[in-house]
């Protein structure tokens, strides 16, 4: 499946409940028994097949935090980027990853937003190295 915006995240940027730049906004990672959907809404939504349920764990694994957020408008495309700062899991052994979630964390799995689905470059086994998820140049997203 192809990178995407969910549904929720799609409302969410338009109607302001969800502000990339100044919400705390983050990055889990899934093994292959989540079945991406868009629409799909929270991280916990109770069932089997939900990120909750088939989030990885392991050695050095941790939701992460985005830092350096911005936008950037850009008229000879016209388009709005977004982006941040690339995210490192030092020395990271897990089971296979098969993508990756951005998310709002509101504290809460069951009323934290899902944004976007990354499965580009994935799926990918990490044996106790040091992983940087570095974000397309064109922006983490575009709208």
């Amino acid at each position: 499946m192809a990178d995407f915006i969910y549904n929720t995240g799609k409302l969410g940027i338009l109607d302001g409940s969800i502000d990339l730049v100044h919400d705390d906004i983050k990055v889990l990672m899934v093994k292959s028994g989540y079945i991406p959907n868009p629409d799909h809404s929270f991280i916990d939504m109770g069932m089997a097949n939900d990120p909750a349920h088939n989030e990885i764990s392991g050695q050095g694994y941790a939701r992460k935090g985005l830092s350096g957020k911005s936008f950037t408008k850009d008229n000879i495309y016209d388009l709005v980027r977004f982006f941040a700062d690339s995210v490192i899991y030092p020395n990271l052994k897990t089971e296979e990853i098969s993508g990756l979630i951005i998310f709002k964390d509101t504290g809460d799995d069951a009323t934290s937003p899902l944004i976007m689905w990354i499965d580009t470059g994935f799926p990918v086994t990490p044996k106790e190295i040091n992983m940087t998820i570095t974000w397309p140049e064109g922006g983490i997203l575009t709208l």
